[in-house]
């Protein structure tokens, strides 16, 4: 089954600020690159570049930043289309759910099909399956 790698985690690894967060992400991320399992999303590099290059302590420059995103392209990324919102909002009505969770999340479940690493990375547990 496919890991569905969330901005945080990706985010993290650049943070010398939180080295505890910093070590869990570079687990988590060899961990799925090893297994064969690692998943993106092209929403998740745009938040990604983003978050590194305006919200760290010390940010990347836009250099660096590309030259990330660049290399994390080298793994399996799903395409965000209009009928992932779509779906993702739909959800998000039935089970009562924010809908920035599950839409970062259900593009990858189409993809990943059960587990995603999501904005439950600071417990160190996986999101619920949706």
């Amino acid at each position: 089954m496919r890991r569905f790698l969330d901005t945080n985690v990706l985010v993290y690894l650049f943070d010398g600020a939180a080295r505890a967060k910093q070590a869990r992400a570079q687990e988590l991320l060899q961990q799925a690159v090893r297994e064969g399992f690692a998943l993106l999303s092209t929403q998740v590099l745009q938040e990604f570049f983003v978050a590194v290059t305006r919200k760290l302590a010390v940010p990347l420059s836009h250099e660096e930043a590309e030259r990330a995103v660049r290399d994390l392209t080298q793994l399996p990324t799903v395409e965000i289309s209009a009928e992932m919102v779509v779906s993702a909002i739909a959800v998000m009505r039935r089970y009562r759910l924010s809908f920035w969770i599950v839409s970062s999340c259900r593009p990858r479940f189409r993809a990943a099909r059960r587990f995603c690493i999501a904005r439950t990375f600071s417990t160190g547990r996986p999101s619920k399956h949706l």
